[in-house]
């Protein structure tokens, strides 16, 4: 079985890219199927545009990921 060679930044973004479309725009059959499609594609865009926005200014963190041992 062959190692998985590590995600660069554009891989990952490329995912989160797939992720988004993965989800789409369909219509919930109800409220709460619709509010979590919602926050999904929501934090899936976020973490996106943080990620892209990290990589510009070549800053290793992502500013929407908080770092749990900071808190």
């Amino acid at each position: 079985m062959s190692e998985k060679s590590p995600l660069s930044d554009n891989d990952v973004y490329d995912r989160l890219h797939d992720a988004i479309q993965a989800l789409g725009d369909n219509t919930c059959l109800t409220p709460l199927g619709t509010a979590t499609m919602a926050a999904a594609l929501s934090a899936l865009v976020n973490l996106q545009g943080c990620l892209l926005i990290a990589a510009e200014r070549g800053d290793p963190n992502n500013g929407a990921i908080i770092d749990p041992s900071a808190l």
